[in-house]
């Protein structure tokens, strides 16, 4: 996954950051297009990352909530997970199973008796790696924070508990600074902000990751986007962090007998 992600619950898992990058890989080209946050209700929104697939599965799942102008963040989850599922489903029975003469996902279990142990082997091993390639990172806003991640092939996971998560290309670097900086999600909206940005800048050493930055915020009255002036305020700060001298007197007059 060429891009980062960073969803961070903060404020006593009232509020929620989340980051990305704007760069996006297709066809061997890496090029920087607009935000990758979506609005998917008035309390939550979607980081996405991968194929082409994104948008409809987004509307889709949006449009099946559009009832409730502030459900619960699980419910937002679980209907993300079913249009997932549906969506690739749909491509299987177009990309594999229609090639071999299959109507349906249905028509194929109905006629497998019927076909060489070999075929259905080959069939049935590329059905379960097949990988739409869509990575979703939800977070939201009901009674508390929540933090959901989606993914092939059409699950969720939740990252309340530990508070924070980092998925893309610099996932390790971005991680490896919430840990340094022992993070937890009663940490204030300023340093969870700060940390977020430090894991982002980190993560592009990794390759792969945009240089440009969005963030918002998600409280109990509902999304509000960080400006760049902000952002470009957390780069001077990080700017001048890295600016320090890497070793101190402490270590460089070092006494070794």
């Amino acid at each position: 996954m060429s891009t980062q992600l960073i969803g961070a619950i903060c404020e006593g898992g009232k509020k929620i950051v989340l980051l990305s990058d704007r760069l996006v890989s297709r066809a061997g080209l890496a090029f920087e297009r607009g935000a990758k946050g979506e609005k998917i209700a008035e309390n939550a929104m979607v980081l996405t990352a991968g194929t082409v697939h994104e948008p409809e599965l987004i509307e889709e799942a949006r449009d099946a909530l559009q009832a409730i102008s502030r459900p619960p963040i699980l419910s937002i989850a679980e209907k993300l997970v079913e249009k997932y599922q549906d969506i690739r489903l749909a491509r299987i029975e177009a990309e594999i199973l229609r090639a071999r003469g299959f109507d349906s996902i249905a028509n194929y279990y109905g006629r497998q008796k019927a076909l060489h142990d070999a075929l259905v082997f080959e069939i049935n091993s590329t059905i379960e790696t097949y990988d739409l390639g869509v990575h979703i990172l939800l977070g939201g806003v009901d009674s508390q924070a929540h933090l959901y991640y989606i993914c092939n092939p059409g699950t969720y996971s939740s990252f309340d508990a530990i508070g924070f998560f980092c998925p893309g290309m610099g996932k390790e670097q971005a991680e490896s600074t919430f840990v340094w900086y022992e993070f937890t999600p009663d940490l204030s909206i300023r340093e969870t902000l700060y940390i977020a940005f430090e894991a982002k800048k980190k993560a592009e050493t990794a390759g792969q990751v945009g240089k440009a930055t969005d963030a918002w915020l998600i409280d109990e009255r509902g999304i509000h986007d960080i400006s760049q002036e902000t952002i470009e305020e957390l780069n001077r700060i990080y700017s001048s962090r890295q600016a320090l001298p890497r070793f101190g007197k402490e270590v460089t007059d070092l006494q070794i007998p």
